[in-house]
């Protein structure tokens, strides 16, 4: 009783953090890009792309096509997605009410799989609660990518194979590696599940696994390439021009100690708290590393854990999963992270629950040490809430684009500006600002997150790309919004034509100064 009451109360906390989250969170590329395919099957019966400029690809990601094929995703998510939104209508809410959905199926797994593996399901509820307030799962499952969906349907494959392997090994290897497959057609990453997975059936189960098995084991793969495989045939050419361009270059490559310094470095010590860029209070996060690098080396240590045949299952997976993560993720991109921290919070779980048993003079400290990461975890989301960047910054540069652009105006910009301006061409996601496909714009909108970045980058990489838009921001447009994420900037025919007064800008209304306020603060960034 006593547990399905914290239960209750985490669930509930994991909703009210996660709603918050969805409400206030920043919008960005990522969730318009992966959103657009399923509105565009939904309204219009094919799973182009409606925001990306076929030549606005960027390092080796090649887009030929993406306005009539989505295949630099997997297909997976824009589908599921499609069935959500006869349900509920599309938009950036609904969008990351997705995620909110699936992050509570990876609770559930989770809970499910500490539960089977421990006998305890004190340790199940545990590792629900950790991962309920954990920043990194908040974040994921409050954003409209699909990250939580892939590793909440790669735990539903671990659990259903642990709760039915004693019963029916058959049953449970078909179970398991169906929601495995469905996990790897919403995400490649999804690989490291998969791996996870063959160990922890190796481990528990590799003498009674037979030919007739693995069989039956390998029936959702050809059932998930012969799907994938019919989307894909409709034109193979561009699936491999646009999958080939987003998964190449992924690899880990170089030195071991490179590797090693990269992964302890940039996953760890950067995303929580103490990269370069950090400041004041973000630094705190590092204490929920450390409270997980202490369940993990608690856990290590301890010989009730290694002695437990459940327990070494776990340490298995996470091994497994974690290494091949970090062989295939070579960008260390954030958004991963939520798949190492699910197992590192199930490993944590065990560790304290094992503790509170076995050291009951010391059940105070432990409660503080949770304690105290829990604060730290609450503090952090609680931080990104009260900053609200969607009403402070988002719809603050949206509602200036609906009031000054009419319906015929082309605005170039990220592509989450379409949640407010619409997915039907409006909004067109080309950093280049035109330069390869000669479109022009009414409105150029440069975001910190990406095109202030990516078009200073150019100097270097395209210097005559460059020149281009640094020639056509001074020449034709003028700066007429700025505020903490977006700088927005009009055509100068549009501006005679309204009589627009900038009077927001102050002395940057001088057409002679605006252009230098931009390259400026990149330049000052970048030294």
């Amino acid at each position: 009783m006593r547990s399905k009451v914290l239960l209750i109360g985490i669930v509930a906390l994991y909703l009210a953090l996660a709603q918050l989250s969805a409400s206030t969170l920043m919008p960005w590329c990522d969730e318009a890009w992966f959103a657009g395919p399923a509105l565009n099957l939904l309204t219009k019966g094919y799973m182009g792309t409606p925001v990306l400029d076929p030549t606005a690809e960027w390092h080796v990601r090649d887009l030929t096509g993406i306005d009539r094929y989505t295949y630099w995703i997997e297909p997976l998510y824009p589908l599921s997605q499609t069935i959500w939104f006869h349900f509920f209508n599309f938009g950036l809410f609904s969008v990351r009410l997705y995620s909110v959905f699936w992050g509570l199926v990876a609770l559930a797994s989770w809970l499910a799989i500490v539960w089977k593996l421990s006998g305890q399901v004190r340790a199940g509820v545990v590792t629900a609660g950790l991962l309920a307030v954990d920043f990194q799962f908040v974040w994921s499952a409050s954003v409209g990518r699909m990250d939580m969906m892939c590793g909440a349907l790669g735990a539903s494959g671990i659990a259903a194979f642990l709760w039915l392997r004693e019963r029916n090994l058959g049953g449970a290897l078909l179970a398991g590696t169906a929601l495995v497959v469905a996990a790897g057609l919403t995400h490649p990453v999804a690989i490291s599940t998969f791996a996870g997975f063959v160990a922890l059936a190796w481990y528990l189960d590799g003498s009674r696994i037979r030919f007739h098995h693995l069989a039956m084991a390998a029936l959702p793969f050809l059932v998930g390439a012969a799907s994938w495989g019919w989307y894909i045939a409709r034109d193979p050419a561009v699936f491999w021009a646009q999958y080939k361009g987003n998964v190449s270059d992924r690899l880990v490559s170089g030195p071991l100690l490179e590797w090693l310094r990269s992964q302890s470095i940039r996953r760890y010590l950067f995303m929580y708290g103490l990269a370069p860029d950090t400041h004041g209070f973000s630094h705190i996060k590092i204490v929920v590393l450390l409270f997980y690098l202490a369940g993990l080396v608690g856990a290590l240590t301890s010989g009730a854990i290694r002695g437990h045949k459940g327990y070494r299952a776990l340490l298995l997976y996470g091994l497994v999963a974690s290494l091949v993560i970090a062989a295939v993720d070579k960008d260390i991109q954030s958004f991963y992270l939520v798949h190492l921290v699910m197992p590192l919070a199930a490993i944590t779980a065990v560790w304290l629950c094992s503790m509170w048993e076995a050291q009951r003079q010391a059940r105070w400290a432990l409660a503080g040490i949770v304690a105290g990461a829990l604060t730290v975890q609450l503090a952090v989301a609680g931080s990104r809430i009260v900053q609200d960047p969607y009403h402070k910054n988002y719809l603050s540069a949206t509602q200036f684009l609906k009031q000054h652009a009419t319906a015929g105006d082309v605005v170039f910009g990220s592509a989450e500006l379409a949640f407010q301006l619409g997915f039907d061409g409006q909004v067109i996601d080309d950093y280049r600002l035109g330069f390869r496909t000669g479109k022009k714009a009414s409105f150029v909108v440069l975001d910190q997150n990406r095109y202030v970045e990516w078009i200073a980058n150019l100097e270097k990489q395209e210097p005559q790309t460059y020149q281009y838009i640094q020639s056509m921001l001074h020449r034709d447009f003028r700066l007429v919004h700025v505020d903490g994420a977006y700088q927005i900037y009009e055509r100068k025919s549009l501006i005679a034509k309204t009589g627009l007064i900038l009077s927001r800008l102050g002395d940057r209304r001088d057409s002679g100064t605006h252009l230098p306020y931009v390259w400026i603060a990149l330049r000052n960034r970048q030294s």
